[in-house]
């Protein structure tokens, strides 16, 4: 039982599967034979990915529709079509499914490390898919349609590996972290080499670009471009020519808006721009102070200057907004994206834009995930949301002056719901946790720092569904109480920094369903209420299988 040892056997049996004559191979042969024709470069493709790589599935879908590898049918978007593809792989254990949303569909995936090795031959061999870089001792030229750029081990063995003379005008181009040879993804010559390109995904946590070309603007058939973690702080105007472009992701960039050339992307599905703002302190000299930032706003949105104020509107194939900001929302043509399934939009001022938001979020019946954090002004919500079937996810982070009263009032089929900073007053917070406890499909909770009060009770027979409550900083409270029949089907129960709470509810004794209690940042006082065999509280939760409790 050595290292050396089981590295024998591991490299035994890449030997014997790239070998092509052992029985294993012959195994996973036969059931990539089985393979639908269109599941089968869906599957291919994940070889492109490196070794125990958590895949995003929403990412994945983007790739594959990116590619053409996804066949329209019927009214079925083609997301939708992506996500039952997914879920034949994953039936057919092609790939595991790592983690599930809340309502059911997959979120992160991986492949096996001998599918992957599979993939890989089989890819190469049929010149679908190439990887770069992970044992190249020099520049070597690649004839297959995808490639993708892994890291080597060691520094010191790092080479350029990507310039024009290796690449054969592929489709596909997916850099992974620790690559070394930034520069020439800046050279404005590299580009020729990526005319018929359709993915261009450049992420990763050491490659670090500055700067994007002016050239990016030639590749007209570009339909996924990801810029995730570089130092870019403008786009090129030359984006805008890019009218195949379907996904676009400048999230952790140094872009803190949206781009006016994003505007003219009318073909754009999927738009992730910066959640966050950028430093106080920016040690490139890309801040700038409060009074610039609202000259700019002026000069930019008034169209002083020659520059058109932009028109979100035209964007009405959007499926995915996550940006920071709000200027944009004062425009009537927000209400046009109606095709959206996900909006998350932070640093909103309510007291600007709060009706136009709220108004539009109406006309959004294909809603699925709602996330807004608001720094200015209250949330009320004076409309019903009961149309929104598809709303399964809602995360409100500021102030709320009102929730709805009516549990018919909230989406039919909502699974998740966290409430964060809302600030609800004693008799709003009672009223909010009865209208919350009929909900049939709520399974996770969380609720931090969502209540000014000193006491929250859970109704007898409330909660049905629920499997996971997250109880936190919720200051002042001072009793909690779990009535008989609450809670019946929790699993996960998550406390932390209640700091005026007395002691645990009695009514987790009867929660035989829990599975995992954290106790997190309580006063050095509560230590001795959950000691085990002598503490007061012990008696509540002495029937769960694991505890974790951190002072």
């Amino acid at each position: 039982m050595t290292i050396d040892v089981w590295t024998k056997v591991l490299e035994s049996v890449s030997w014997q599967l790239l070998e092509g004559s052992t029985d294993c191979h012959e195994v996973l042969v036969l059931s990539y034979d089985n393979l639908p024709n269109f599941l089968k470069p869906c599957f291919l493709y994940l070889g492109l990915f490196p070794e125990d790589w958590q895949t995003n599935c929403e990412t994945l879908i983007q790739l594959w529709i990116a590619e053409g590898f996804v066949q329209k049918r019927g009214q079925e978007s083609m997301e939708d079509v992506a996500e039952d593809y997914l879920e034949e792989l994953s039936q057919r254990n092609m790939i595991q499914v790592e983690k599930r949303r809340s309502n059911g569909s997959a979120e992160t995936c991986h492949i096996h490390d001998l599918l992957r090795e599979f993939a890989i031959s089989k890819g190469r061999q049929d010149k679908f898919l190439d990887i770069l870089g992970n044992n190249d001792s020099e520049t070597r030229r690649t004839m297959s349609r995808r490639v993708a750029v892994h890291s080597t081990k060691e520094k010191e063995k790092r080479t350029e590996v990507l310039n024009s003379s290796s690449l054969n005008c592929p489709r596909s181009m997916l850099c992974f972290d620790n690559l070394s040879n930034v520069r020439s993804l800046e050279d404005k010559s590299l580009y020729k080499s990526f005319r018929l390109l359709r993915v261009l995904s450049l992420g990763g946590e050491d490659l670090k670009l500055q700067s994007l070309p002016d050239e990016i603007g030639e590749l007209v058939l570009l339909k996924y471009l990801k810029l995730s973690g570089h130092l870019i702080k403008r786009l090129p105007s030359s984006i805008c020519n890019l009218q195949n472009l379907q996904t676009l992701d400048i999230s952790q960039t140094i872009i803190y808006s949206i781009p006016g050339p994003v505007f003219e992307l009318e073909e754009l599905r999927h738009f992730y721009g910066n959640l966050w703002p950028p430093p106080d302190n920016s040690a490139n000299g890309f801040s700038c102070s409060l009074v610039q930032r609202k000259i700019i706003d002026y000069y930019y949105h008034s169209g002083i200057g020659g520059a058109p104020p932009p028109r979100i509107g035209r964007l009405r194939n959007l499926r995915t907004l996550s940006c920071r900001g709000d200027n944009w929302i004062c425009y009537d043509d927000f209400s046009q994206l109606i095709n959206l399934r996900k909006l998350e939009i932070v640093k909103v001022k309510l007291d600007r834009f709060g009706a136009a938001l709220s108004k539009s979020i109406l006309k959004f019946k294909y809603l699925r995930e709602l996330y807004i954090h608001w720094i200015e002004g209250k949330l009320q919500f004076q409309d019903s949301l009961s149309q929104h079937v598809h709303l399964y996810k809602v995360k409100l982070y500021g102030e709320v002056e009102k929730l709805p009263t009516d549990p018919d009032a909230f989406p039919p089929n909502l699974t998740e719901l966290d409430l964060s900073n809302t600030a609800l007053k004693q008799d709003e917070s009672d009223r909010v946790i009865q209208t919350l406890a009929p909900l049939k499909n709520l399974k996770f909770l969380r609720l931090c720092s969502a209540f000014v009060g000193k006491q929250m009770v859970f109704p007898a027979k409330g909660f049905l569904s629920l499997i996971s409550l997250q109880v936190h900083c919720l200051e002042e409270l001072e009793e909690w109480k779990v009535e008989e029949g609450s809670l019946p089907n929790l699993k996960f129960l998550s406390l932390f920094d209640l700091g005026s709470l007395k002691e645990l509810p009695g009514g987790l004794r009867q929660v035989t369903a829990l599975q995992e209690l954290r106790i997190t940042y309580f006063p050095q006082k509560f230590k001795t209420r959950v000691a085990r065999d002598e503490g007061d509280d012990w008696d509540k939760i002495k029937h769960i299988p694991e505890i974790r409790i951190v002072w």
